[in-house]
């Protein structure tokens, strides 16, 4: 559609002592499925990983709910 802006992020989750918290910054790439693969390559080094997809229609200033395309293991809140 035009003027939808789409973009791909994953969020790194890590246990410290039993409660989860953001790890790193968010990293974003340029597809769905960079994202999913990179969150399933980083899930087995941290608690939980999560890749989601965001669009924004910039023509009306309309923005759309994330969507979660995959999620690996814990993620505490973020849900």
């Amino acid at each position: 559609m035009p003027g939808t802006l789409n973009s791909f992020e994953v969020i790194v989750f890590d246990d410290h002592t039993g409660e989860l918290v953001q790890s790193d910054d968010l990293m974003r790439v340029g597809t769905a499925d960079e994202a999913c693969a990179l969150a399933e390559r980083l899930a087995a080094s941290h608690a939980g990983t999560l890749a989601l997809a965001r669009s924004t229609n910039t023509a009306v200033g309309e923005v759309n709910p994330v969507r979660v395309l995959l999620q690996h293991g814990r993620i505490g809140d973020f849900a």
